[in-house]
């Protein structure tokens, strides 16, 4: 959508250059003053496009969830399209529409009436939305290739994002790779007129705790709303390709999903697993997604996770570097399965950790009563009472710091920076996260909140579905639906389990679904392997890129010290994580610059 607020009419064709520029394909729809337009490519599936009601003209991405209770809630008929239906919402709610409409979206509405325009996305961010404001002209799009292809945004790199992405340490939700793009964070609104813009989060958390009669009655009920979290999920027509690790969090997920299709009555055609497979490496799961397999009835396919090829560095995304990473080592394996199986969404795990481990729990316990004979119970049932009682002290001590006082201790003590990226460039890029300003019910809510809406979180989502969009899927993760991760915020101390190695909330609530090898289990496959394999398989190209007399990344990484990095990496059979992950941000941000600033990417 694009919004030219100077009355020159650039809106129309700047909405068409926004989806490519080929107007045989592309349908605009303009507002009645010429002010604001929207464009939709025709056979784009979830995209919906055109005049809802009267002078509102909306701009929609994504997937509704309960489509029918929202239509009976608003008195439409069964056949209503959506885009009607967000109209009649916005009728009836305004602004707060964003609260009572579920989904994975993207949303704008202009509204000639007020001469303002609303934006929404989805509480998680799963559905990408971008906007740059210039020149009087307000352009807004999924992705960022669409607004550098209209022309209206610079393809010049923004050096704070690029830096938290060399030092996995992303803050800012309100920033892209690219200085004049702007990124809607999750679960806010923009709300922009002709005097400018302005974003809020539109998220409400629980402020008094459910009550449950006891904790089976509260296991029960996770289990409706994971269960309903998945249904969401799953196609009406297609299939779901579930991403199949061996962990506890995917295979939740897949043993719902088989649970609701074998009763069920709805058109999909299914579900399907497909897992990587990583022979002689130690982070196989083979035996874990066996055991799995054997215990559904949907099928899970599998691929070779060591077969790593070369795409990212030769074939990078310009939105972004690297965002070829999050499945199963670089492998796109999962891409030809959901293909040759007719699956459309990939139902994904991620947030399981965030939303299932028990968070808080000893600060919250000091304020209930008989404290001191529950801790007693829980130290004389460790074999290391001690080491037990200091740990609990460590993390009270560590999550009662007021915000203020950890950020002083940060800016005392900064962590220190890695020796290949330039010093300079870390002082003036970096900055501290948003200061948190919502009030909390308990430690146990507010903890898991700042990592469930911390940058990281956010930058994992983006990555994800950027990689999936790349192959025509959609990206959803049942663990961060909004009614799932409101209940679990309500949930009170006593219903949690004790805080201990790979304890889940999930893990205890789902456990007559699970495979018993995998509710048992007390490890957690470590994939470092896979990446060092993926990074030995590409150290050809990557050593080209940093050893090249033209290093465009040198603004951000010092050469010399790059070249020793891939030397020790060589020599190391077992490299750390963070020297894996180093050399493949690097690679891959010289990657990415040689792509937006027109240079070659490899002999």
């Amino acid at each position: 959508m694009a919004v030219d607020w100077t009355g020159r009419g650039r809106a129309p064709a700047t909405a068409v250059r926004l989806l490519g520029g080929e107007e045989t394909s592309v349908s605009v729809v303009s507002s009645r003053d010429g002010t604001a337009a929207a464009a939709v490519k025709a056979g784009a599936g979830a995209c919906l496009a055109g005049v809802a009601r009267g002078d509102l003209l909306m701009a929609f991405e994504g997937r509704l969830h309960d489509a029918a209770s929202l239509r009976r809630d608003l008195g439409l008929d069964a056949e209503t399209p959506a885009i009607e239906m967000l109209g009649r919402a916005y009728e009836r709610w305004g602004d707060a529409l964003a609260e009572q409409v579920r989904g994975d979206y993207a949303l704008a509405i202009w509204d000639a009436a007020r001469r303002r325009l609303l934006a929404v996305r989805d509480p998680f961010g799963v559905r990408p939305l971008h906007h740059v404001s210039r020149a009087g002209l307000l352009s807004i799009a999924s992705s960022v290739e669409q607004l550098l292809g209209a022309g209206v945004a610079a393809t010049v790199p923004d050096d704070r994002t690029v830096v938290e992405f060399l030092t996995r340490d992303f803050r800012a939700r309100d920033r892209s790779f690219f200085r004049d793009i702007a990124r809607l964070p999750p679960g806010h609104r923009l709300i922009a007129t002709d005097a400018g813009a302005e974003a809020s989060d539109y998220r409400r958390l629980p402020t008094s705790a459910l009550s449950f009669s006891n904790t089976e009655e509260c296991h029960e009920a996770f289990r409706e709303q994971f269960t309903r979290a998945v249904r969401r999920r799953l196609p009406d027509e297609g299939s779901g390709l579930i991403p199949l690790s061996g962990g506890v969090d995917s295979t939740s997920v897949i043993c719902v999903a088989d649970q609701l299709l074998a009763g069920a009555t709805r058109g999909s055609k299914g579900a399907l697993g497909a897992s990587a497979t990583h022979a002689g490496l130690d982070c196989d799961e083979t035996t874990f997604i066996d055991s799995v397999a054997a215990h559904l009835r949907i099928p899970v396919y599998r691929w070779d996770g060591t077969a790593a090829d070369q795409v990212e560095f030769t074939e990078p995304f310009l939105g972004a570097p690297g965002s070829r990473l999050p499945w199963s080592g670089g492998t796109e394996g999962h891409v030809p399965i959901a293909r040759s199986h007719g699956a459309t969404i990939i139902l994904d795990g991620t947030g399981g950790d965030q939303v299932g481990m028990p968070m808080g729990v000893e600060l919250d316990q000091l304020a209930r009563p008989r404290l001191w004979r529950s801790l007693w119970r829980e130290l004389s049932s460790s074999e290391d009472p001690l080491a037990r009682l200091r740990g609990v002290a460590r993390r009270a001590a560590g999550a009662a710091s007021p915000g203020w006082l950890r950020r002083i201790h940060r800016r005392l003590r900064p962590p220190a920076p890695p020796p290949w990226l330039v010093p300079q460039l870390l002082s003036g890029a970096r900055a501290q996260a948003a200061p948190e300003r919502r009030s909390f019910r308990s430690w146990g809510q507010r903890l898991r909140w700042q990592i469930l809406d911390g940058g990281n979180q956010a930058a994992v989502i983006d990555m994800k579905q950027r990689h999936a969009s790349s192959a025509g899927l959609d990206a959803t993760f049942p663990f961060l639906d909004w009614d799932l991760v409101g209940f679990v915020l309500a949930v009170p101390v006593e219903h949690w389990p004790a805080p201990r190695w790979l304890a889940r909330l999930h893990r205890e609530a789902l456990r007559s679904l699970l495979p018993p090898a995998i509710y048992l289990r007390q490890s957690k496959a470590d994939f470092t392997s896979a990446m060092a394999n993926r990074v030995r398989r590409s150290l050809a190209i990557i050593s080209e890129l940093v050893s090249g007399k033209t290093f465009l990344a040198g603004r951000f990484v010092n050469q010399k010290a790059a070249m020793q990095l891939l030397r020790a990496f060589e020599a190391d059979p077992h490299p750390s994580y963070a020297s894996v992950h180093a050399i493949w941000a690097i690679g891959s941000v010289e990657t990415w610059l040689r792509a937006i600033l027109g240079y070659r990417t490899s002999a």
